[in-house]
């Protein structure tokens, strides 16, 4: 199958919903050297014909390096997780290799739009990723070139149209309701919620990513290739036009009111992420 191009796809997500990339490196943007590139087949963005390739086989999300025993050929496993104060406390986002953060798609209550995240793992599963909500459709070019399974809650009739166009790339369609029974998710009873006489399980849902990864056949291979272009020494710059930071600041809601910063930690060689709620 011919993989989606990476670069048009993050770069048409990054134009049309302000959505923002962040792992165990980010590209172009680190004090320390990002990862260098996969055996995928495919020529680092950073690197020439002239310079030798990095062959060292590493994980396709991560940049990080294949240690002895380490398998990628599975599937990623991508959650939808919302981030609104009243949805925390989170589960599973610390083990992600990748967490997407983008605009929720509609006004709230207040009329301001808040966020929501996607979690996405391959390095290892979370055990325990939530809660748990719907798709959106920029879902959809963000993880098809990463071939994933998104753990969800359904989504809007015009939207699962959507996906399924787009099967080949991504299995979208193991929501909660379509795999009751098998264990992929659970609902947290501490967090099940009663308002005016109705019960809500909007807050509940878990998602447990090693057993949804079971519940398809496809992309057992795992990514089909790098999800960034890593830089082959600590010389490069792992994209295109990419400067040096040590923090960066997404605004959210109106006057700022709940932006979500990412400080890189020199110990921990990635960057932490903070907010003003917990």
């Amino acid at each position: 199958m011919e993989p989606v191009s990476r670069r048009t796809a993050v770069v048409g997500v990054l134009g049309v919903a302000g959505a923002a990339v962040v792992g165990a490196s980010v590209a172009g943007c680190a004090t320390q050297s990002p990862a260098a590139p996969a055996t995928s087949g495919q020529p680092s963005a950073a690197s020439s014909s002239a310079v030798p390739q990095d062959t060292t086989p590493r994980w396709p999300l991560t940049g990080k390096p294949l240690a002895a025993g380490d398998d990628p050929k599975h599937i990623a496993v991508a959650v939808k997780v919302p981030d609104n104060k009243n949805e925390h406390p989170q589960k599973g986002l610390d083990s992600a290799d990748i967490v997407y953060v983008e605009l929720d798609g509609y006004p709230d209550v207040v009329g301001e739009s808040g966020t929501r995240l996607v979690p996405i793992f391959h390095t290892h599963y979370a055990k325990d990723v939530g809660p748990v909500r719907s798709i959106r459709p920029v879902d959809i070019p963000m993880l098809c070139p990463i071939t994933a399974i998104i753990g969800n809650t359904g989504a809007a009739p015009w939207v699962l149209n959507y996906v399924k166009t787009f099967s080949q790339y991504l299995v979208p369609m193991k929501s909660y309701m379509a795999t009751k029974g098998t264990g992929s998710y659970s609902i947290d009873p501490s967090r099940v919620r009663q308002l005016g006489g109705v019960t809500y399980y909007d807050r509940a849902v878990l998602c447990h990513p090693p057993t949804l990864a079971k519940q398809t056949t496809k992309f057992q291979n795992g990514p089909q290739q790098n999800y960034l272009p890593w830089a082959a020494t600590d010389a490069e710059v792992s994209t295109a036009n990419g400067q040096p930071c040590k923090s960066i600041s997404i605004p959210w809601k109106k006057k700022n009111t709940s932006p979500n910063s990412y400080t890189w930690s020199a110990s921990k060689k990635r960057y932490l992420r903070s907010e003003p709620f917990g």
